[in-house]
This record gives structure tokens, sequence and C-alpha cells, in this order.
């Protein structure tokens, strides 16, 4: 975004940038005449698609770039997922610096719900989570995270790479969580590297190419349910009204 004015009001992106550092440098191009200006990002899951293929097939990257790439686009997943914590504080602490989030005088859409921020601890759902896919994959079975999602709120996806025994054992184990709280969980285990996902491209009749992202344990997801919660939590925000002491 080569832009250089002062007066620009609004930055909109129709679909996720490809990481957050970028989304970051791309939203301060509006309002540096110091009024108020718009961004705004129009977000579905389904978006991460497109860089899904891209870094599948760009050949010039090597194993640990593409692994760079990756993370990058789980950062600003979980970006677009977090629907309590100000986005200023988000954003802000990835660039490694610190905001009071009542500096931010709700201004961003998760500041304007005015709900208190809790930190859930999901360690024992996370474990669930991962003896799922252990338990799919062992067996020869993939599992994807839409597949993941529907089988721990209790639907039955139909898909021949997955193990029907399998997915009857945890049918609805999480039936709880939303559909937000089960991405943003996995999410938080990618990005510590309990889990990794695995990308298979297939070439489809017509000539386009078909890219499927399937879940699979990660280098630290042995020690994590060996000792779970003694050396890795797994945790998620949670909003709360200020005067509900429930939750304290």
């Amino acid at each position: 975004m080569g832009i250089n004015k002062r007066d620009v009001r609004f930055v909109v992106h129709h679909s996720i940038p490809k990481s957050l550092e970028g989304y970051v440098q791309e939203c301060g191009r509006s309002g540096r005449d110091g009024r108020k200006s718009e961004c705004i990002l129009y977000y579905t899951y389904r978006d991460r698609q497109l860089y899904d293929w891209f870094i599948v097939n760009n050949r010039q990257s090597n194993k640990s770039r593409k692994n760079e790439n990756l993370h990058a686009l789980y950062s600003i997943l979980q970006y677009c997922e977090e629907p309590f914590i100000c986005r200023r504080k988000l954003q802000l602490n990835f660039l490694g610096e610190e905001f009071n989030p009542h500096k931010c005088a709700q201004m961003c859409d998760n500041c304007k719900r005015a709900l208190k921020v809790v930190q859930k601890d999901v360690t024992d759902e996370a474990a669930q989570i991962a003896r799922l896919i252990r338990d799919m994959t062992e067996l020869g079975g993939n599992i994807t995270l839409a597949q993941l999602v529907e089988i721990c709120r209790g639907k039955m996806p139909k898909a021949k790479q997955l193990k029907d025994h399998v997915v009857e054992r945890y049918k609805g184990c999480l039936k709880v969580f939303k559909e937000n709280e089960l991405r943003r969980t996995v999410l938080q285990m990618l990005s510590i590297k309990i889990l990794k996902e695995s990308f298979t491209a297939v070439r489809l009749p017509h000539g386009t190419m078909n890219i499927s992202v399937y879940l699979q344990l990660g280098r630290h997801c042995d020690d994590f349910l060996k000792v779970r919660g003694n050396v890795t939590k797994v945790t998620i925000s949670d909003g709360v009204e200020p005067n509900d002491l429930s939750m304290e």
C-alpha cells in the first residue's frame, strides 16, 4: 500500500491479509492527521484457503520459510477469531509493546462490548482434542479443523478419511463449546506446537488444485499429554460482565 496521504478515513480489507504484522502496517495508513478513521476487516475462516495454496505452491520457499509463513497466518487468524481482547492491545503486544486497554476508550469492536476479559483454562479440552487427533491418525485417518469442530459438537461428518468408530467415541465430547471457542483452542495449540498441520494437494479433473489441510500432533504433544497442566496450559480469553464475580 504505497499511500502517503494524511487524511485517509477508511482502510477496508475484503479478506484477511497474510500476517498480523502486515495488517498493522496497512491499518497505519489511516488517520495520520489525528482525526478519527475506520479500519474494517471482512473475515471468514475459509479466507485462509488462498494462503494455504501459496504456502504449498511457493517453490522458492524452503521448509523453514514455509513454517514462518504458516505461523504468520496463524497470527492473523487468531486476531480475527479473538472476540474479547482489545484490538490495539493485540496489535501492539504482537509488536512487543505493552498497551493498557483502557486507553482504547472503546474505539475497537471488542472494547465496545464493555466486558471484563478473563483467561479461560481449556487445558483439559485441549487434551481431548489432541487424543481425538492421535486416535484418528494412528489408524491412518485424517481430520480437518472443520470436521473436528463438527465431531466435538456432536455431529457426524461423512468423509472417507475419517474412522467411524473414532468419531463415535468422541462425538459430542465438547458440545458445550461454541465453534469459535474450538477454533481458538486449536489455533492456540498450533501456535505453541502441540498440534501442526499437513497439506495435501490434489489436482481436480478440470485442472484446478485443491488443498486439504489436516491436523496432526505437534512436537510438544507427547509431553503435553503426559504431564498436562504441569508444564503447558492452554488458555483462551473469555468475557464477563464487570459486576459478575462468579469467574473471579
